[in-house]
């Protein structure tokens, strides 16, 4: 994911680590942040963070086997 401010100033705001992990499914929230589905080492969690892509933090503990 990027993130645009200006047509010029775009800078990566997340990483992938493998094949399919990665973030999928964002959308954002009414306070204007960015909550997805993330994969990391084969475990599928929901998570949220700024805008900015500060302030990662994630909100279930391995839902994928859920």
């Amino acid at each position: 994911m990027t993130r645009v401010r200006e047509q010029d100033n775009s800078r990566q705001i997340t990483t992938t680590t493998g094949n399919y992990d990665g973030p999928y499914g964002l959308r954002w929230t009414p306070d204007s942040k960015i909550v997805y589905t993330s994969i990391i080492g084969g475990k599928t969690d929901l998570r949220v963070m700024n805008s900015d892509g500060s302030d990662q933090r994630q909100l279930t503990i391995d839902a994928g086997q859920q």
